[in-house]
């Protein structure tokens, strides 16, 4: 709620008043840092191996991130794409696991079947 501050009159004029605004807060961001940089590194649509996920996270140690960390950022961002028609799917490539953005044909607020 905005508040009023009384200004002093000036050479006899009549008394104003100051309308103080409270600051504004900052908009919430859709997606963190590290979702960010997740999604740039899979945005090329090719697939990417989970070492190289953990090399674009912003101020990260490789030797402290481990599958579970990596697989909670992917969950939640998976929740936030999902519904924008674009999913992360998981490959096995030679043996090894690799994530793979890809944009879906039809989501699920489309009301296809």
């Amino acid at each position: 709620m905005a508040e009023e501050v009384p200004t002093p009159p000036v050479n006899n004029q009549q008394p104003t008043v100051n309308v103080v605004q409270p600051p504004q807060k900052k908009p919430k961001q859709l997606f963190s840092a590290s979702q960010i940089a997740i999604l740039r590194l899979l945005n090329d649509g090719l697939p990417h191996l989970r070492e190289d996920l953990i090399k674009v996270l912003p101020d990260s140690n490789p030797d402290c991130i481990n599958r579970h960390h990596i697989n909670d950022h992917l969950t939640a961002l998976r929740k936030k794409i999902r519904p924008l028609g674009h999913e992360i799917v998981c490959e096995l490539l030679n043996r090894r696991v690799s994530y793979r953005h890809v944009r879906l044909l039809h989501s699920a607020n489309d009301g296809r079947r």
